[in-house]
């Protein structure tokens, strides 16, 4: 939340998101509720990101690379 407010500058208490896709294939069962695919809507303006990728590491879903998805 803190990038997407960073980008478009709005704050976070305005930003609304919607997870788009979960992983619903992954190491065990407690890791499918991870979202793959999240869509802010930032004072107006909606940017979906996904999400690039997961490892053997919960860790790295929290600090992995999500990316804006231009479609």
């Amino acid at each position: 939340m803190t990038r997407v407010s960073e980008e478009t500058g709005c704050s976070k208490d305005k930003l609304t998101y919607t997870i788009d896709e979960y992983y619903t294939v992954f190491y065990s069962k407690q890791c499918r509720h991870l979202p793959k695919r999240i869509t802010f809507d930032a004072c107006g303006e909606k940017r979906t990101y996904k999400h690039n990728g997961l490892s053997g590491a919960i860790l790295y879903w929290l600090l992995g690379s999500w990316t804006l998805d231009k479609k």
